[in-house]
């Protein structure tokens, strides 16, 4: 078995997925430019991410179900 990790997020294109939703739900509702409201996700991603490795916040709490 082998196992392979992305730490760098060079092996999948997170901004292709966010772009896309982006165009689809909010593009019509904000002016926002969508390549800094990527990066500033991924901001709060690893606020969250920090967090809850330290036991601040509960794992269940760093997900949102629709």
């Amino acid at each position: 078995m082998n196992l392979i990790f992305d730490l760098d997020d060079t092996l999948y294109n997170l901004m292709g997925p966010f772009e896309l939703v982006h165009k689809k739900l909010y593009a019509d509702k904000t002016d926002a430019d969508c390549t800094q409201l990527f990066m500033q996700s991924r901001v709060y991603s690893d606020e969250i991410m920090e967090a809850e490795k330290k036991g601040l916040i509960p794992h269940e709490d760093c997900f949102m179900s629709v």
